[in-house]
């Protein structure tokens, strides 16, 4: 059973590598099985924070996903945490971000979330930017569970929005475009 994670063979198993301060690092299951972190962290809302992720190949068929939290304004990054996954060598294949309710008793606070200045760097070297994505939804969405998501362009970024009670609704699986900004490539060594 995938979704408890200790039932998956220990040879199977995403393992903790690394993790940083405040930051729990644990097994997750109930969806799947695999490693998931959390940051401790004082967000505040209307402030610009920032992620990367690495995801490095390694010669003994398992692939190491690493990811680093920045405040913009502090201009400094610090690792949440790394993990190993087993039976798998691969770069990056795809990714995605989500704005998640974990409780619906908060079901009338709104939530907006704006992913905007996302890059993609190659196996190369070269970074590129992301300028299209699309809105998908989970179950409890899809099932009209709740009816207040949406999703789209706003400002040069992506958002996302739910809770609240809201009307303005969009139709799952559609694709959006941002404007380019090629000024703002990173600078990451």
């Amino acid at each position: 059973n995938t979704n408890n994670p200790n039932a998956v063979p220990e040879k199977d198993r995403v393992t903790t590598l690394a993790k940083g301060k405040n930051v729990r690092a644990q097994k997750f299951g109930g969806e799947g099985s695999g490693g998931q972190s959390f940051l401790k962290y004082p967000w505040q809302a209307g402030k610009t924070y920032r992620f990367l992720t690495r995801v490095q190949p390694s010669d003994d068929n398992t692939t190491i996903y690493t990811s680093w939290f920045g405040d913009k304004e502090a201009n400094e990054w610090q690792i949440i945490a790394s993990f190993r996954r087993p039976r798998t060598n691969v770069h990056l294949t795809g990714f995605h971000s989500f704005l998640e309710n974990f409780s619906v008793n908060y079901g009338s606070v709104g939530r907006l979330g704006l992913y905007g200045n996302q890059w993609v760097c190659d196996t190369g070297g070269t970074w590129h930017e992301i300028t299209r994505a699309r809105f998908t939804a989970d179950a409890t969405a899809r099932g009209d569970h709740r009816l207040d998501y949406a999703g789209g362009t706003k400002g040069g970024a992506f958002f996302m929005k739910n809770g609240g009670f809201f009307d303005d609704r969009i139709k799952f699986d559609q694709w959006f475009e941002k404007p380019s900004n090629p000024k703002t490539k990173p600078a990451i060594n």
